[in-house]
């Protein structure tokens, strides 16, 4: 058996969140299981107990950690923004709904493709 030791790596962009009037492309990894744990075991998401707050820095620390460069994105004045973890998550705190658009979209073509 062949074991695929590289992580995976999905483009998503405007028309993948249905996104009118911009244009951009996001590169995300997916994380292994064992990274996605490590995570979780930061936040203690494996918990009952689990605050709000605690949940919205789980995801945003998966929104960062698996973002890895981008395209088209802009600040105010629409000069590129570099792809840094600092941009992530100011990026994840100003729109945390786009966010989770993106890691669930990307989430989504790997479980397609792995459906072929």
């Amino acid at each position: 058996m062949k074991l695929n030791v590289k992580h995976t790596i999905v483009k998503v962009n405007e028309k993948d969140l249905e996104i009118e009037d911009d244009k951009f492309e996001l590169s995300i990894k997916v994380l292994t299981y064992k990274e996605n744990l490590e995570i979780m075991d930061e936040f203690d998401i494996k918990s009952e107990k689990t605050s709000e707050q605690e949940l919205m820095d789980y995801a945003k620390s998966i929104f960062v950690n698996t973002v890895i460069s981008w395209k088209g994105i802009e600040d105010g004045e629409g000069k590129d923004l570099e792809c840094n973890n600092k941009n992530k998550a100011a990026i994840f705190d100003f729109n945390p709904a786009f966010a989770e658009k993106v890691i669930s979209n990307a989430s989504k073509k790997v479980t397609d493709t792995k459906k072929k």
